[in-house]
């Protein structure tokens, strides 16, 4: 189903992939309890070449650095030739890392989708796909609107109230299925 306007849903997981492999019997409970499969070391490997790849593109833009403030001092045409020369082997070297560090996040945030966001150990088991959203009158509890809900409800930047944005959700569902 095509979601019409603007979609107000994150799918993507708020977990910290730094912190996956010391939390990971946590996230794996957790995702056992949404009953999500999920390749948790796989993630974590994918974290781990991203952190490696980043350590590298630091470290190529460290040694590129102290080139160019080598080349502050006088030289003669062959020497500032050879400067000029390693200073362009610098800078592919550094696109070369970026371009390995940028598939690496590609691999890791492919290996997070996935993953769900964490739940804290007290919340109930199941029933997500159940989930009832009722909306009732503040003033005399009059239910307004009721519908399942599949997806988690977020209010943008906490500029809208909760009522504003069910509105703009119940719309969204009733355009979506006409």
């Amino acid at each position: 189903m095509d979601w019409p306007g603007p979609v107000c849903f994150s799918w993507r997981a708020m977990l910290d992939p730094r912190h996956l492999q010391e939390r990971r019997d946590e996230i794996a409970e957790s995702c056992r309890r949404r009953g999500v499969e999920a390749d948790l070391d796989a993630a974590i490997a994918a974290q781990e070449r991203v952190a490696e790849a980043q350590t590298a593109v630091n470290e190529a833009n460290r040694l590129r650095n102290e080139h160019q403030k080598s080349g502050q001092r006088k030289m003669d045409d062959a020497e500032r030739e050879a400067h000029t020369a390693e200073g362009r082997r610098l800078k592919d070297e550094v696109g070369r890392h970026e371009a390995a560090l940028a598939a690496a996040r590609a691999d890791l945030d492919a290996a997070l989708d996935p993953i769900p966001n964490f739940i804290h150990a007290d919340v109930p088991v199941g029933g997500e796909a159940d989930f009832r959203f009722d909306l009732h009158r503040r003033l005399d509890g009059v239910l307004m609107a009721s519908s399942l809900v599949n997806k988690s409800l977020t209010i943008p930047n906490g500029q809208r109230s909760l009522l504003a944005e069910a509105r703009r959700f119940a719309g969204s569902m009733a355009q979506a299925s006409a």
